[in-house]
């Protein structure tokens, strides 16, 4: 019986130290557990160093001259001008889309979402069209160079954006 109501107390203390610890734990991190980012944010670029971007790509992997250059300015500009109002589209039908579901109605759900898909059809195939313009001025020798860094241009057009500032 000594044994167990030894054993009982030596139980209890180590409970009571752990308990206390994790007190100890809580008071002095203020409560704010260390929680893992969801998204690691890359550190801004030395001084020095270029972003990778598209125009990048085709200058230094793909070695593409000044007067190609202009030419995928001029595509570039066009291509920009185009995304800008297949988007402005998109949003407004999503904005219509949205407002039914503020005003209570879901009137024209169907009809919507159909303009949404079609819109956003478009806008690949504009960016595609844009792709395979680029690749029509790529000489012989650079064709393998562009298809080697292809998936590059498409990771960088498809990287996420900055996420918004925290308030």
């Amino acid at each position: 019986m000594d044994r167990t109501k030894r054993l009982l107390w030596i139980t209890i203390c180590v409970l009571v130290l752990c308990n206390l610890g994790a007190l100890g734990m809580v008071w002095f991190t203020k409560g704010k557990p260390e929680v893992p980012p969801t998204h690691v944010i890359p550190p801004p670029h030395p001084k020095g160093h270029q972003q990778v971007t598209i125009e990048t790509i085709l200058l230094d992997d793909v070695g593409f001259e000044e007067n190609q250059m202009v030419t995928f300015r001029g595509l570039r500009n066009d291509h920009h001008e185009n995304v800008k109002g297949l988007v402005g589209m998109i949003k407004i039908e999503k904005q219509k889309l949205f407002n039914d579901v503020v005003n209570d109605s879901a009137s024209d759900f169907d009809s919507i979402s159909s303009k949404i898909y079609e819109l956003q059809k478009m806008l690949d195939r504009l960016t595609l069209n844009h792709f395979s313009s680029i690749r029509a001025i790529c000489t012989k020798d650079q064709l393998e160079l562009f298809e080697i860094h292809f998936n590059k241009m498409i990771r960088v057009l498809v990287r996420p954006s900055k996420p918004p500032p925290r308030n």
